[in-house]
């Protein structure tokens, strides 16, 4: 995804620059294809740093949106700088200087305004692109279900609504309104429903790591998930056991694939 993202605003600014020409002087194809060149190289590591650590997934906008965006630039304006200066025979500080010695404001204000156009290119792609990225992360540390029993007891509002759950049978737990289906597999695929919220059943539940909040409406058993699947700063969780999937909501997408990568 970094390398096609790069390449093609790359490609853009080759075909950009030999269609209109440059604003800063005057240049053959070939040196509009060299800037594409930079374009290239320098969007290529922001966006493999962006994908790589999901800036778009971040749950601080700073990095969300500002992160790729910040870091392209300062990349670029300084390869662009060089490059130009090299392309045209001169030294940068001679390029950006008048033979007076007074900065060239032109050049340096072109360079400063295209480096901000690609910059907005960048940022366009970046949202696009965690719009359309999908990953996939495996739970490669799946864990039998013929483990010593984990039981917990939970108790709803009545002295009718209690259940002794046993955590390794343990699926998910669904929320509506001021009820709890909890679902299990116990010889088959088995639900029940108490009075009770996820507040409550994340309190008792508390001593068990792998019971995770992972919606405002669910509670997932890291262990049980076979492999989450993101896109556009959501989720879902699969399993195996059943054909149905589970929502990550963006408030714990990090979460959720930081625990089920590090699941023992």
């Amino acid at each position: 995804m970094a390398l096609q993202n790069s390449v093609a605003l790359g490609a853009l600014t080759f075909l950009a620059l030999w269609i209109f020409g440059d604003a800063i002087k005057e240049q053959t194809p070939l040196i509009s294809l060299g800037y594409g060149l930079v374009g290239i190289l320098s969007t290529i590591p922001a966006f493999y740093l962006a994908f790589k650590y999901h800036w778009a997934d971040s749950s601080h906008w700073v990095v969300r949106w500002l992160a790729l965006p910040v870091l392209a630039f300062f990349i670029l304006l300084f390869n662009s700088i060089i490059y130009a200066s090299l392309a045209y025979g001169h030294s940068p500080s001679d390029y950006f200087l008048l033979p007076d010695g007074m900065f060239n404001t032109t050049t340096i204000f072109n360079h400063f305004k295209n480096t901000v156009v690609y910059v907005f290119l960048v940022f366009v792609m970046q949202m696009i692109g965690a719009r359309n990225e999908r990953e996939i992360v495996v739970n490669r540390s799946l864990r039998p279900n013929d483990k010593a029993a984990s039981e917990v007891t939970l108790s709803g509002g009545t002295k009718n609504s209690i259940m002794e759950l046993d955590i390794n049978h343990f699926l998910y737990a669904e929320s509506d309104a001021n009820y709890l289906k909890i679902v299990f597999d116990k010889e088959g695929i088995q639900s029940a429903t108490l009075r009770m919220t996820l507040k409550q059943f994340e309190e008792a539940t508390a001593a068990f790591p792998q019971v995770a909040r992972c919606h405002r409406a669910y509670i997932v058993n890291i262990e049980q998930i076979s492999y989450l699947e993101t896109s556009g700063g959501k989720g879902e969780a699969h399993f195996d056991v059943f054909q149905g999937t589970i929502p990550i909501s963006k408030t714990y997408i990090n979460d959720i694939r930081t625990r089920l990568q590090s699941v023992g």
